[in-house]
């Protein structure tokens, strides 16, 4: 009898499986976004006013893409994860620098639906560099924030801290949300979370919180969810260590062009975005 896809994709032996199909993904959808962007351009150029009533259709195709892309992504990390292949690659990393040029474009996103990201940093003007995983230090932030700012109503605060103690940075996702559900809080870091909940169709995957213990524990950080003031306070601990002792087995050191990181990191912003459109437009 045929392997499920499931089976095959959990054998050792079909390690390269889940990234070549996750590689075509990716490359189908760049395909999609460059021939609309390239139609878009043609149509803006020659019919203006026709441009003026097909743009939604545009940006919509572009949101998705990327939305697809993220899912994709995530996909591929949870099952690197079960298969215990995950590693992350270590560079010298400025968190506050960092995550301040994450914060200024999800505040904009959030400011639309009336929630406010309130992001304070007491670290000093000089860098404070930890040895992480870029890309992994960038989706941690975006998943707590998301997560926070999914269960704000309008009018309320997403307030993130990084804060520098001895060879350690702490940094804190605060929402004033109602609190963790009761039905996800013995799952937590479970994948596919959601299917726990028994009030409606999950609104996501459920791998955000997964994930994001993952990335947090094979980099030696520390992930804890407490109750806060009717909401939920996520706390990061990151220790200041060298590579040999933050690095999981199998890591690699690795610099990436700053250029490509900015635009890799816009496009995940853009996809955290796409996926409030959709949430908020479904509640209101």
């Amino acid at each position: 009898m045929q392997e499920s896809l499931e089976r095959q994709l959990y054998k050792e032996d079909d390690s390269e499986l889940c990234g070549g199909l996750t590689r075509e993904i990716y490359q189908a959808l760049a395909v999609i976004r460059s021939s609309s962007g390239l139609v878009e351009q043609r149509v803006q150029h020659s019919a203006p006013e026709l441009y003026q009533q097909m743009s939604w259709m545009f940006q919509n195709i572009d949101q998705s893409a990327l939305q697809l892309g993220r899912i994709a992504e995530n996909l591929q990390d949870a099952l690197e994860m079960e298969k215990g292949s995950l590693r992350p690659r270590i560079e010298p990393v400025d968190l506050a620098w960092q995550y301040q040029q994450l914060l200024d474009m999800m505040e904009q996103g959030a400011r639309a639906y009336g929630v406010t990201v309130c992001w304070q940093c007491s670290l000093a003007e000089n860098a404070v560099f930890v040895y992480a995983d870029s890309d992994w230090a960038d989706k941690i932030l975006l998943n707590l924030v998301s997560n926070a700012v999914l269960c704000s109503a309008a009018g309320q605060t997403v307030a993130i801290r990084l804060t520098h103690k001895p060879e350690t940075l702490i940094l804190e996702v605060q929402d004033q949300g109602g609190g963790l559900p009761v039905w996800a809080q013995d799952h937590l870091y479970e994948p596919f979370v959601t299917r726990y909940d028994r009030q409606g169709p999950a609104k996501t995957s459920g791998l955000g919180l997964y994930l994001t213990h993952a990335y947090c524990d094979s980099m030696g950080w520390q992930l804890a969810l407490h109750p806060a003031d009717g909401g939920t306070r996520a706390v990061v601990t990151i220790p200041q260590k060298s590579p040999p002792e933050t690095m999981a087995p199998g890591g690699q050191l690795r610099s990436q062009p700053e250029t490509l990181a900015a635009e890799i990191r816009k496009q995940r912003v853009q996809a955290e975005l796409s996926v409030w459109r959709v949430h908020k437009t479904s509640v209101e």
